[in-house]
């Protein structure tokens, strides 16, 4: 995560939005207070699914995808955990994780609660057509998934391979995509801004 507090976002850009529990710091600054050297790691995990690549430590944040349009003008897609306490649907159709849309005119930089904006792409020549693809594409994974990093990141790599269809190219790269390569590192960035977002520091940084 590069660290450019006052830099401003660009139009038709996509970030991955990293950031903790909006709960009260002081209940959760034990979760952050430690050293970052054995605690963050990849490791495999079996799932439904087969075996996946997960990263501990991941779970510490709250991952997102943020597709800002304009000054003024974002959308927010975001993938939350509800405790069946919390449920206010009917009891018979609880679900563990929730998918939410949200448009936004103050972008997550200005939430307390974010740690980081991490731009992925910019993508000013089709940006018009990227909020359909996004508004289609963000529920479909939020029903195949079963963590927050991997709807943002599998929404990375589908827009990814969306915008090089659309370009008529091949993007060689997402051929070769580690996305728990990705959230290793994104963590690891994160970690040391936690501090700054319990401090109220704004604008988070991109």
């Amino acid at each position: 995560m590069v660290t450019f507090p006052t830099q401003k976002l660009q139009p038709y850009t996509l970030y991955i939005t990293v950031a903790v529990p909006e709960e009260p710091p002081e209940t959760m600054a034990r979760r952050y207070d430690y050293e970052m050297e054995g605690v963050v790691e990849i490791r495999q995990k079996r799932e439904d699914e087969g075996t996946v690549r997960t990263v501990l430590g991941s779970v510490d944040f709250d991952w997102g995808i943020y597709w800002h349009r304009d000054l003024g003008d974002g959308t927010w897609y975001t993938y939350e955990f509800c405790e069946r306490a919390m449920w206010k649907g009917p009891p018979g159709l609880y679900k563990r994780w929730t998918y939410r849309r949200t448009d936004v005119k103050q972008s997550p930089r200005l939430h307390h609660h974010v740690v980081g904006l991490v731009q992925v792409m910019r993508i000013p020549d089709i940006g018009e057509r990227i909020t359909d693809f996004l508004d289609w594409l963000a529920p479909l994974v939020g029903d195949n998934t079963r963590r927050d990093d991997s709807f943002a990141t599998t929404i990375y790599l589908q827009t990814r391979l969306f915008v090089a269809s659309e370009r008529k190219k091949v993007d060689k790269a997402a051929e070769h995509y580690d996305a728990a390569a990705l959230v290793y590192e994104l963590v690891h960035a994160a970690y040391p801004e936690v501090w700054y977002a319990f401090a109220g520091h704004l604008p988070r940084p991109i």
